[in-house]
């Protein structure tokens, strides 16, 4: 007997990590287009303010700062929605995440997880593909104090972390928050996809709240929970038949430049771009592509590049993805260039 996506036609998601092209020439996405556009949708998280004006927010130490014409090869990439629920969103402050909003507002790629009020930040946006309707939600547990909306204030949505928290150390409050959320969203779409930027830059180890978050998410009826912050790769785990990407690590990011000569400076130029297959009766299939910032000359380019399946960093990234998912119960599988997760 046909399972029930069999008899559907599905809908595919391009999604992948953090997005930050400061002073990146504006080729730098044009080798990931034609991958890019083989699907219905593309999903990225905007790490940091699109605008040409703007101070460091107080006390920031790490700015960062694309000027508005650099959200172009992000249009021209053919990505249709966006999170902005990150540590870096409001870097120059509430002028400049203002102009954020306009400018993608200006080109039509939607958002999630921030807004000019708190209402406004925890609103999904739902997109209808082929007759299926996806949701998008979108939330931070990193991120300075000052950059979360309130009933008055713009900025981004929050979900409170602290060690002096009860076990899993989150605030009741906005997790409430966020799972209601999530079953709301339900309600409305076939589909419920959540980003998070949470856990510990620069770690494969995942923290227990990260774990905790997931899996409540997915019971609360999340079909895909991303995850951002890490700027590494970590783990994918299937947990109920749904899919956890922990995280995606770097799409494009300007500073992995700066790191050229370092020894570990592969693991912040390895990422991936994930494939989902959804349809009204929900995920049906997810397989993903290793992606390589690549270098030329010994210089860093920051430029996302597929890897084909014949080289050293295909196998690389397959093996450290699988060395990551298998003890979260996930086991992967090369195909030629894909390395499917939950195959149809």
């Amino acid at each position: 007997m046909d399972r029930p996506h069999q008899m559907e036609e599905l809908v595919s998601l391009a999604a992948v990590g953090d997005v930050f092209l400061g002073g990146l020439p504006k080729n730098t996405l044009d080798k990931a287009i034609p991958f890019l556009e083989e699907h219905d949708l593309r999903f990225c998280v905007l790490e940091g303010p699109v605008s040409d004006r703007g101070e460091a927010f107080p006390g920031k130490m790490s700015v960062h700062h694309s000027g508005r014409e650099t959200i172009l090869p992000v249009k021209k990439a053919g990505f249709d929605i966006v999170t902005i629920a990150n540590n870096h969103i409001l870097d120059l402050q509430r002028d400049a995440f203002h102009d954020t909003l306009e400018v993608l507002d200006e080109v039509g790629i939607k958002y999630v997880g921030g807004g000019m009020d708190i209402h406004e930040a925890r609103k999904p946006v739902i997109i209808e593909k082929k007759g299926v309707r996806i949701g998008f939600l979108g939330y931070a547990s990193f991120y300075p104090r000052g950059f979360q909306a309130t009933e008055t204030r713009s900025g981004i949505a929050q979900i409170r972390v602290n060690p002096l928290y009860p076990p899993p150390h989150m605030d009741e409050e906005d997790l409430q928050h966020a799972l209601s959320n999530i079953e709301q969203t339900k309600a409305q779409a076939d589909v419920v996809i959540v980003a998070y930027h949470w856990g510990i830059s620069h770690t494969r180890t995942l923290t227990a709240y990260q774990k905790a978050l997931a899996h409540m998410s997915i019971e609360a009826g999340a079909d895909l929970v991303f995850g951002g912050h890490p700027h590494i790769l970590q783990g994918i785990e299937v947990y109920r038949g749904k899919l956890i990407c922990y995280s995606f690590g770097n799409f494009v990011f300007e500073w992995v430049k700066s790191f050229a000569d370092a020894p570990w400076s592969h693991t912040i130029r390895e990422t991936m771009l994930l494939t989902c297959l959804m349809g009204k009766q929900g995920l049906a299939g997810v397989y993903f592509r290793p992606v390589v910032l690549n270098s030329e000359g010994g210089h860093i380019l920051a430029q996302p590049e597929v890897v084909p399946p014949d080289t050293q960093e295909f196998t690389r990234i397959f093996h450290t993805m699988q060395d990551l998912s298998r003890p979260l119960n996930t086991e992967l599988r090369a195909d030629g260039d894909k390395i499917w997760v939950l195959e149809p």
